[in-house]
């Protein structure tokens, strides 16, 4: 696409120089340390051939979206199995951690369950007061 008007035309030019700095500052490069699909995308330029006989604007148009949509799908397709696999890792964890955490709390319930089965076979009286008395002792080594 051509403009007439040069104030358009170098607007286009900064576009197109800002979109090229956003492909090559890319983080494709990060998860693989190669580029991978993102080196197929289609890369359009301006002004490449001229207009035929019975074209037009509305074919140019045309033919410049079609080649810009055509690597997207597997580059859309790239990032929904990474966002799955980043997904998994989490529900793994996830899964781990409830777990262990299950696991802490059954032991620590048995053992107050099994604090408890030794208090009901003393005498409740001589409970409370061996509390009371550790309570005391508690509080004076405490307070010095």
């Amino acid at each position: 696409v051509r403009f007439t008007d040069v104030k358009k035309e170098r607007e286009m030019v900064k576009w197109e120089h800002m979109k090229a700095m956003d492909y090559l500052r890319e983080p494709s490069t990060k998860a693989t340390g190669k580029r991978g699909v993102a080196e197929s995308r289609a890369v359009v330029f301006r002004g490449g051939g001229g207009v035929g006989p019975g074209q037009g604007p509305v074919m140019d148009l045309k033919s410049e979206m079609s080649s810009v949509t055509e690597g997207i799908g597997m580059e859309l397709e790239k990032r929904f199995k990474e966002i799955d696999n980043q997904f998994q890792r989490f529900n793994d964890v996830d899964s781990r951690l409830n777990d262990g955490i299950g696991m802490e709390l059954e032991k620590r319930f048995k053992e107050i369950d099994n604090q408890f089965q030794r208090f009901n076979d003393v005498d409740s009286h001589k409970f409370v007061n061996n509390c009371v008395t550790s309570f005391k002792r508690e509080s004076t080594s405490l307070k010095r």
